[in-house]
């Protein structure tokens, strides 16, 4: 079931780079060339969370709220490369980040997308910390809140997503991690400040986010792992968003799409941004259709 889900999520975000390439109409082969690099970052080993599954997520929110945005390309370029470079163990993802997408801009060498490029990298830089400069406008506020929605998710959504967190951060002694994480959770329900930036999430996933979160809290305060909670629930569904990981294999794939992880010293302080990446309050290669874009709600 998940090996599906991961497959079909890949394959809905396959559609959408096709989508962005007509729009930006940038050359057939870069479209692939990068749509191979893409695959070989989102399948890295280290991903639990941060895979074609969130950003397949990110790509629902934004074509139901179409309408509202302004500048819909630079909300899809965002979406595909705010975590194109991510290690848990690193400070740096989001410079990281935007190092590549600028050098996607230098490759596609065409005024259409390099007059996109200054407000995708800002808002590519915002996910650092999700603290909203003073004159953000609607389309980043928009997108800190896609990026955080998970938060206010279904419950299941939620306990998947709190393992998918921990697996991610499993260099973490345990212990640890729950003291920590619990304590960021608390300063997230203890403030007075809105979960989400705009009025539109808030209305409709903000008390939903509260509780999730207060559940987490509670969980890791007693010392309960997410990861085996989820297990115990879903026996027969995996965490893992690569069907053969354990081997060390990139799933599927060819043309050279293989998995690469960087290894960057620890520092604790991340336990500080691990809700997506913090609250703002606070805080395979081979050519698919695009049959999976524009979305559809049933296609997972």
């Amino acid at each position: 079931m998940m090996t599906e889900l991961t497959n079909s999520a890949e394959e809905y975000c396959r559609g959408a780079w096709v989508e962005v390439a007509q729009m930006l109409n940038f050359s057939d082969s870069l479209r692939e060339k990068w749509w191979c690099l893409l695959v070989r970052y989102f399948r890295e080993d280290q991903r639990h969370y941060h895979t074609f599954e969130h950003l397949y997520e990110l790509l629902l929110l934004a074509h139901e709220h179409k309408h509202l945005i302004t500048n819909y390309p630079v909300i899809l370029l965002a979406i595909f490369f705010h975590d194109i470079v991510y290690n848990p163990q690193s400070p740096f993802n989001e410079e990281d980040s935007n190092d590549v997408f600028l050098q996607f801009v230098g490759e596609c060498n065409t005024q259409q997308v390099s007059s996109l490029s200054n407000q995708v990298f800002a808002i590519i830089q915002m996910t650092k910390s999700h603290k909203l400069p003073t004159e953000a406008n609607f389309d980043m506020q928009f997108f800190s809140d896609i990026d955080m929605a998970v938060l206010g998710s279904n419950s299941a959504r939620y306990a998947k997503y709190a393992a998918q967190i921990r697996l991610e951060y499993n260099f973490v002694e345990f212990n640890t991690f729950c003291s920590k994480r619990a304590d960021f959770l608390s300063s997230c329900l203890s403030s007075a400040q809105p979960l989400f930036a705009t009025e539109l999430f808030q209305r409709e996933r903000g008390q939903q986010a509260r509780d999730n979160i207060a559940w987490e809290h509670d969980l890791l305060q007693s010392c309960h792992c997410p990861v085996q909670l989820w297990k115990e629930s879903n026996p027969r569904v995996t965490l893992s968003s690569s069907s053969d990981r354990s081997s060390g294999r990139s799933r599927g794939g060819g043309g050279g799409c293989v998995c690469t992880s960087r290894l960057v010293s620890l520092s604790l302080s991340l336990l500080g941004m691990v809700v997506v990446t913090a609250l703002p309050a606070l805080l395979a290669c081979a050519p698919s259709s695009s049959s999976f874009w524009p979305p559809r709600q049933d296609n997972l």
